[in-house]
């Protein structure tokens, strides 16, 4: 290891050295940094351009390893660094890597927003380790973190896309008692997810419900129902979705038309 990389350990707080070992994206480059300006190029690429305090610093240069380290360390603890940090090994699917580090980031008592929780949810549900994802949902309260739709939309999702439907209809009961209102993309979900298990009652239902909550059904609501019903060839329920959402003044695009044409075609229908 080059001298400034021990350096960089030795002086950089247990957090920030957490990030180092687990992540194998941009924080792991400051194992190999053989200079200063590389570790200032680094953090600068690093900083969102809302934190302008960070980059007034890093504009004006650093002086020595010490400095270097120091807003390292800062960025590190920052909410905005670190939520951007978790986001990126989410985007990359590392979902084993995000686990790891949200489990050593609470042993070290740093606060974590919902975003975050979210944001590994939705990776872990992707990636079907729903146990995982539960075990997080079901910590955020005792860290004392609320969660929100976006949180409850893609543990939903991932449960019912995985046919843990009892696990799914708690959670919609749980979301109904802390008056988390199910928006548009919870409902799309759901609505995809009970197609694809053929279970058409149930999304007709949740279409009405959706009405009777409020809530505009969209065109993805319209496509998935439409192409659900066609794929099972009950073309008489996709043609009256299709007419309902013409009537409900939303215009079909070429998914929703190419959906209905596709049913008829197959069925040998015109």
């Amino acid at each position: 290891m080059p001298p400034m990389a021990r350096r960089v350990v030795a002086v950089t707080l247990p957090v920030a050295s957490v990030f180092i070992r687990t992540d194998r994206g941009i924080l792991y480059i400051v194992f190999r940094c053989s200079s200063v300006s590389f570790c200032r190029r680094l953090a600068y690429s690093s900083v969102r351009d809302s934190d302008s305090s960070y980059r007034e610093r890093l504009r004006f240069g650093l002086a020595n390893v010490d400095e270097a380290v120091t807003l390292f360390r800062q960025m590190v603890q920052s909410r905005p660094s670190l939520q951007l940090s978790i986001s990126g090994i989410c985007k990359l699917g590392d979902s084993s890597l995000a686990l790891n580090l949200i489990k050593k980031i609470e042993e070290r008592c740093i606060e974590v927003n919902v975003k975050i929780y979210g944001t590994i949810i939705d990776c872990l549900c992707k990636d079907g380790k729903i146990d995982d994802a539960l075990s997080i949902f079901n910590k955020m309260d005792d860290q004392g973190v609320a969660p929100d739709v976006v949180t409850c939309s893609a543990l939903l999702n991932g449960l019912c896309r995985f046919g843990r439907w009892n696990d799914g209809t708690r959670l919609w009961k749980d979301m109904i008692r802390r008056k988390i209102r199910p928006d548009i993309v919870t409902f799309n979900g759901f609505i995809d997810s009970f197609i694809k298990e053929r279970k058409f009652l149930g999304a007709k239902e949740l279409y009405e419900k959706m009405i009777q909550r409020g809530l505009v059904p969209d065109i993805v609501t319209y496509t998935l129902l439409i192409d659900g019903f066609c794929m099972h060839n009950r073309l008489d329920e996709a043609r009256q979705m299709f007419d309902s959402m013409v009537t409900m003044g939303c215009f079909p695009n070429v998914m929703s038309f190419g959906a209905l044409i596709n049913g008829y075609c197959k069925s040998g229908k015109s």
